[in-house]
């Protein structure tokens, strides 16, 4: 049963978002991938990792990224937070979308993830009644930003859509079933 609190949306909502999202990625510097890009080809910011549950932000956040041609590396949460830093230098992200409750690890960890310069943080299944605090001093050329707020700062008119070519790498997975 699913709980008093549904979210819908319309298929443009969910559109005007997500390119909203792409836009304010390719402001923080993430380009588009290159065609044929594979995991030992990374060298610039062109894939964002993942690393939340299945929720209606993770979908905005794969559909932005596409919308740049920003490939998307998958963390899932089976594999554990500390599987989060290895898809980092990996793919040399720069962004990565999280829940909240993971935030703190991430900024502890920036030392281990030197690429990293945007954390985005979603609220997905934290209650009203918990807190969850955000770090108070953050490394220098590291900014947290609530996924709202990330979306609101998209500039769709000065980044507009740059659609992936059928070649582009779409997605990396870390899973521990794939």
């Amino acid at each position: 049963e699913f709980g008093p609190d549904i979210t819908e949306m319309t298929y443009s909502e969910v559109g005007e978002k997500a390119f909203k999202f792409g836009a304010a990625l390719a402001a923080t510097g993430c380009v588009a991938s290159d065609p044929v890009a594979t995991l030992n080809k990374v060298k610039k910011p062109c894939r964002i990792a993942i690393f939340e549950n299945t929720c209606m932000e993770w979908t905005m956040a794969a559909i932005g990224a596409f919308s740049q041609s920003i490939g998307v590396a998958t963390v899932y949460a089976t594999l554990g937070i500390d599987s989060v830093g290895e898809a980092v230098v990996d793919n040399s992200i720069t962004a990565i979308v999280c829940n909240k409750i993971n935030v703190q690890y991430l900024v502890d960890n920036k030392k281990n993830t030197p690429s990293l310069k945007t954390i985005i943080y979603t609220s997905d299944l934290i209650g009203k009644d918990m807190k969850v605090d955000l770090p108070k001093k953050l490394p220098r050329g590291l900014t947290v930003i609530s996924f709202e707020d990330f979306v609101e700062s998209g500039d769709t008119k000065k980044y507009p859509p740059v659609p992936p070519t059928p070649e582009s790498a779409a997605v990396i997975m870390y899973t521990s079933g794939s």
